[in-house]
């Protein structure tokens, strides 16, 4: 999916792919190790129906 946007170069340590509970979670627990995840999700606008948006944990 195309909106138009320029395309955003994010470092991570981690990319989880998955926005379920258990995506969730895997993200958080990285987070309390000090990785920084990405967290991507797709649902019929891009987004996962739980995240709302993808994030940077």
């Amino acid at each position: 999916m195309n909106n138009g946007a320029e395309p955003q170069r994010i470092e991570a340590d981690l990319c989880i792919y998955g926005g379920t509970p258990a995506g969730i979670a895997a993200a958080v627990q990285a987070g309390r190790m000090g990785l920084r995840a990405v967290l991507e999700g797709y649902h019929k606008r891009g987004t996962s129906p739980f995240l709302g948006n993808c994030g940077l944990w």
